[in-house]
C-alpha cells in the first residue's frame, strides 16, 4: 500500500545517498496522496542542503497547497518550516492559517514563526493567538501558550494570561502561567501576581510565583517568601527557596531562607532515612552562595 510506503521511505530517509536517495526521491514524488507525499518530501528535506533541499521543500510545498487533510498538512508544514526562506515561508503561514481544525492550525503557525521575516511575525502572532481559543483540550491550549509565551508583549500578553485564568484544571493552568509571568515587566507585575495568588495549590501557586519573582518590585517579595515556606512537602520547599534566592538581593530574605533550610535540616530530616536527607541536600542551589557562604 502507498501509506505503508511513505512510512518506510520516512524511515529510510536519513540513511539514503547516491542512488538510493534519487530512488527514494522518485519514490517520494510519485506518492498520490497530497499529504503523504509531502510528509515524506520533508523527512527527505532534512538531510539535504542547497538547491537540491531547495526544490524538494518546494515540492512539499506545492503537495501542502494541493490538498491533504488537516493534519498531514500540519505536520508537513512542521517539518518543512525550518528550511523555508522569505517567500516560501510566507505561502506556508498562508496554508497554515488555511488549516480549519484549531490544534493542527496552531501548530502549523508555531512552526513558522521562527522562519518568519519580521514584519511577517506579528500576523503569525496575532493568528496563532485567536486560534488557541479554539483548541478545544486544556492540555493543548496550555502548551499552546507556552510555546507562544516568549514571543507576547504587551496587551497580548496580559490577554494571554487571561486565557490560561480560564484554563479549569489547575496543573495545566500553571504550566501556562509560569511561562506567561516572566515577560510581564513593570505595571503588569501585578496582572501575574494577582494571576498566581489565584491558585489553590500552594506548590504550583510558588512556581508562578518563583517565575515572576525577577521582575517582582521589592515590596511584594514577601508574599512570595511566605507562599514558598508555606509548602507542605520539604524536598519541593527546598527546590523552590533555592530558585527564589537567585532573585534576592536583600540580606533578610536570604536570612530568612537560610533559616527555614536550617530548620528543615534540624526538624524534618532528624527521623527520615538518610537517602531522603541526601536528596534534599543535592538541591541545586540549596547549600551555595548566595543562601550560604562558602565557608558556611
Amino acid at each position: 500500500r502507498e501509506k505503508d510506503r511513505s512510512r518506510v521511505l520516512v524511515g529510510l530517509a536519513p540513511y539514503l545517498q547516491g542512488e538510493l536517495l534519487r530512488l527514494g526521491l522518485d519514490a517520494a514524488l510519485a506518492t498520490q496522496d497530497e499529504g503523504d507525499r509531502a510528509n515524506t518530501l520533508a523527512s527527505f528535506a532534512a538531510n539535504l542542503d542547497g538547491e537540491l533541499q531547495e526544490r524538494v521543500v518546494q515540492h512539499g510545498l506545492e503537495a501542502i497547497l494541493t490538498e491533504g487533510d488537516d493534519w498531514s498538512r500540519s505536520n508537513a508544514l512542521v517539518s518543512l518550516a525550518p528550511h523555508f526562506q522569505d517567500e516560501m515561508a510566507d505561502i506556508g503561514l498562508s496554508a497554515a492559517i488555511a488549516i480549519t481544525s484549531a490544534t493542527p492550525r496552531f501548530n502549523a503557525i508555531a512552526a513558522l514563526i521562527p522562519v518568519l521575516q519580521d514584519q511577517k511575525k506579528p500576523t503569525a502572532l496575532l493568528s496563532g493567538f485567536d486560534t488557541i481559543v479554539d483548541i478545544p483540550f486544556e492540555d493543548e491550549r496550555s502548551s499552546a501558550l507556552m510555546t507562544l509565551a516568549p514571543y507576547l508583549q504587551g496587551e497580548m500578553l496580559v490577554s494571554g494570561i487571561t486565557i490560561a485564568l480560564g484554563i479549569f484544571n489547575e496543573a495545566h493552568r500553571a504550566k501556562a502561567l509560569v511561562a506567561l509571568v516572566k515577560n510581564l515587566r513593570d505595571g503588569m507585575v501585578q496582572v501575574g501576581l494577582d494571576a498566581a495568588l489565584s491558585l489553590q495549590t500552594i506548590e504550583r501557586r510558588s512556581d508562578v510565583l518563583i517565575a515572576l519573582a525577577p521582575n517582582i518590585p521589592e515590596e511584594f517579595l514577601p508574599i512570595v517568601m511566605n507562599s514558598v515556606v508555606d509548602i507542605d512537602d520539604v524536598v519541593q520547599r527546598g527546590g523552590a527557596l533555592s530558585a527564589l534566592a537567585s532573585h534576592l538581593a536583600e540580606p533578610t530574605h536570604l536570612r530568612q531562607i537560610r533559616h527555614q533550610i536550617a530548620t528543615d535540616l534540624f526538624t524534618a530530616f532528624r527521623q527520615s532515612p538518610r537517602a531522603d536527607l541526601l536528596n534534599y541536600l543535592a538541591t541545586p542551589g540549596l547549600i551555595a552562595p548566595p543562601i550560604f557562604t562558602s565557608d558556611e
